[in-house]
C-alpha cells in the first residue's frame, strides 16, 4: 500500500517497475526488506500465471486428432 499510495501521489519517478521501485527506496519510503517482499510477490505472481503458457506444438499435442473417415453403407453399396 506504501508504494502504491507513493506513485498515486507522484512522489516516485520511473518508467518501470524496477525503477520506480528504486527511487522508492532511495527517498526512504521503501526499507531493503519491503523491497525485497514486493519483488519475491512480484516474481511469483509473474509464475503463477504463467503456468498455462504453451508452445504452439504443446498445444496441438493436446487436441484430439480427427478421426478416419469410415466407410458408410452408401459408399460400400457403391463400391
Amino acid at each position: 500500500r506504501k508504494f502504491l499510495k507513493c506513485l498515486k501521489s507522484g512522489d516516485v519517478a520511473g518508467y518501470d517497475y524496477a525503477a520506480q521501485v528504486d527511487d522508492a527506496q532511495e527517498k526512504g519510503y521503501l526499507s531493503a526488506s519491503e523491497r525485497e517482499l514486493l519483488e519475491r510477490v512480484r516474481h511469483d505472481t509473474f509464475e503463477f500465471i504463467s503456468v498455462d503458457d504453451f508452445t504452439t506444438e504443446e498445444m496441438a499435442a493436446g487436441r484430439r486428432q480427427p478421426k478416419p473417415k469410415q466407410p458408410t453403407l452408401r459408399s460400400v453399396a457403391k463400391g
